[in-house]
């Protein structure tokens, strides 16, 4: 092991020795600077001949979404632009200065591509700063790093708001150069997103990069595909909104007293109200390219609620009428027919009542048993009386007991009163039966099943709306 070592440090020493320990200087760096930039001309294209187009590779690395203002179609982002070219005007042999592979350039000193970003939000700017430098290999390849915050112009599509996905198109266009002046080339199809910073409110889907003509030549379009985060919103937007529809359908369960519906009512109704606001001061005002769905998911709710208060004071106007003013048959028709079960229930206590007047006669015990000639006709009334009362018809004791068969007649019409459905009903026990409180509870329960009926509607068809959509490729 010993001699291993000593074998690798005799090396060292002899290359040492006969190549010398070469490293780049200040004063080397300078010479090759007062070398090279003196004849460099900044305003003359990198290639020798001047009629070919400039090879440009450009990839971009996204570092955050900072913010995306759909209201106002704005869009900040940050990133850098990593351009490379070759300039055989800056090509150098290390060896004779110092070992130097690269060295740093301001870009003012230097030629550099001039983009402009396409749709900005505000002022057109070309990208790079003064600050910015230029690294040049040795064999006269240029790496330009532009870092820079990008405020471009946005359409935000909110048909579909909380669950919307927007699409942003960024565009790097030559500035001032002729057609074919350049040849962009792409090492990758994406943004890379080394070091990513998630944004708290949307969230990155996909990005793109491709070239792309226009009408002076050639451009490089970045394109930016990111959904929103729906959680936040759909717990304090859209979530209350379907409590506050559903307890409105409840007003026609509250009791008919002075104030109680109305206030309930009217209440709801200006909750609705306000909830429209706050989704319109959030989205655009503008109708294109789509209006976003929960507006008017909105506005049907507050139609619905609306609609509710309309037919609570019609109910109240029914609870108030008096009984004096007649009831249209039809009308009665209906009460009983939706209230068969209140009717069923007033037949029974009827029937209750001719059970509880039946004079029930007993037999006369105070005769003696012993009484041969008339034991056959005890024995005979005792099972008349038995039959009577087991409900079995008997001749003997209808001829016997002429008030028993009266009884029992009346017993059997009742059970047939029973079994009779609502349209056997006479005119007198119709009227006897159906009040104006009745048609208003009546109307009550049709009421509410029907506007359960159409917020459940409303709420599934913004759910399967909503959900159509996100199953759709973005």
């Amino acid at each position: 092991m010993l001699l291993g070592v000593f074998w690798n440090n005799l090396l060292i020493v002899l290359c040492v020795w006969l190549f010398g320990v070469q490293c780049t200087t200040r004063d080397e760096v300078q010479s090759l600077n007062d070398i090279l930039l003196p004849p460099y001309n900044k305003d003359l294209g990198p290639n020798f001949n001047q009629s070919e187009p400039i090879v440009i590779y450009i990839s971009f690395n996204l570092f955050s979404l900072n913010e995306f203002d759909d209201k106002a179609g704005k869009l900040v982002f940050l990133g850098y632009s990593h351009i490379e070219w070759q300039d055989d005007r800056i090509v150098w042999d290390p060896l004779q200065h110092g070992n130097t592979t690269s060295i740093l350039i301001p870009q003012s000193k230097v030629w550099i591509p001039y983009f402009f970003v396409g749709k900005p939000y505000d002022e057109v700017k070309t990208i790079g700063y003064d600050f910015v430098q230029v690294v040049y290999d040795r064999d006269g390849w240029a790496r330009w790093a532009v870092p820079d915050k990008y405020e471009v112009s946005c359409t935000a599509d909110i048909a579909y708001y909380p669950f919307d996905r927007q699409t942003c198109e960024i565009y790097l266009i030559p500035w001032a150069y002729g057609r074919g002046s350049f040849e962009f080339r792409l090492p990758l199809d994406h943004m890379t997103q080394i070091d990513f910073i998630e944004n708290g409110a949307w969230r990155i889907i996909s990005t793109e990069m491709r070239v792309a003509e226009y009408t002076d030549g050639n451009l490089v379009l970045m394109v930016i595909k990111f959904q929103r985060r729906p959680l936040f919103i759909l717990l304090n937007l859209f979530l209350p909104i379907i409590v506050v529809a559903g307890l409105n359908v409840f007003v026609f369960l509250l009791p008919p007293d002075p104030g109680e519906r109305s206030a309930f009512g009217v209440t709801v109704l200006l909750a609705m109200a306000v909830f429209l606001s706050i989704v319109s001061d959030k989205l655009p005002s503008t109708s294109e390219p789509h209006i976003a769905r929960i507006s008017v998911f909105i506005l049907a709710e507050l139609i619905v609620s609306a609609l509710i208060m309309v037919f609570t004071v019609f109910t109240l106007m029914l609870y108030n009428k008096k009984d004096e003013k007649t009831i249209p048959n039809w009308t009665k028709s209906l009460v009983l027919k939706c209230s068969r079960r209140r009717k069923t229930n007033a037949k029974h206590e009827e029937a209750r009542e001719q059970r509880d007047n039946r004079d029930i006669v007993e037999p006369n015990r105070t005769e003696p048993r012993h009484w041969r000639p008339e034991r056959d006709r005890y024995h005979r009334d005792n099972m008349d009386v038995y039959s009577k009362h087991r409900g079995y018809p008997n001749e003997n004791s209808d001829r016997k007991f002429p008030e028993h068969a009266h009884q029992r007649a009346n017993h059997s019409n009742a059970r047939n009163v029973l079994s009779e459905g609502p349209d056997k009903l006479t005119g007198d026990e119709t009227d006897r039966t159906v009040t104006w409180t009745d048609v208003a509870k009546c109307f009550d329960n049709f009421c509410l099943a029907m506007f359960i009926f159409l917020n459940s509607c409303l709420v599934i068809i913004e759910i399967v709306d909503s959900a159509y959509y996100l199953n759709q490729e973005f």
